[in-house]
């Protein structure tokens, strides 16, 4: 078309004379670096699709609402002595729901005294010492620190 052009001599407005040679040719050019780029265009969009993805996650974990709240202001602040209870405590982990870490757990944690979780891994040692941490809540049971509910305490006092 370019040939066509120049050699019938249309008017280019934008510069005010007949289209050439070199006219042509930069149309050529232009159309050539046109089309790289678009062809490139392609790695980018992917790109921003799967950081959309992931910012779409990030922010669903950012507005999360946790289920065991920091530092509710309803709840006791209690000073710990320090015995620990369990009493009947079935546990799974919320990533994990088909696999019951703890069962009907029961034991006592005496203040003063030194007590030793042993077994083979997975039995669930890890498990007990986060639901003292209260990092989770039993499924079924209650977790006892001096005889009241680790449920009804000021985590972040707790924690302290």
């Amino acid at each position: 078309m370019g040939s066509v052009y120049v050699e019938k001599q249309f008017w280019n407005h934008g510069r005010d004379r007949p289209y050439s040679g070199g006219d042509a040719i930069g149309v050529f050019f232009a159309m050539i670096i046109g089309l790289f780029s678009i062809s490139m265009v392609n790695n980018q969009f992917k790109a921003t699709v799967e950081a959309k993805v992931a910012a779409k996650l990030i922010f669903e974990v950012i507005k999360r609402t946790p289920p065991i709240e920091l530092d509710d202001p309803r709840a006791e602040k209690h000073t710990l002595k320090g015995e620990v209870e369990f009493k009947g405590v079935s546990f799974y982990y919320p990533s994990r729901p088909d696999t019951k870490v703890l069962s009907d757990f029961n034991a006592v944690f005496e203040k003063g005294k030194t007590t030793a979780l042993v077994g083979p891994s997975g039995s669930g040692k890890s498990s007990i010492v986060q639901l003292v941490e209260r990092f989770y809540s039993p499924e079924e049971g209650k977790v006892l620190i001096d005889g009241k509910d680790l449920s009804s305490l000021n985590l972040n006092h707790y924690r302290n």
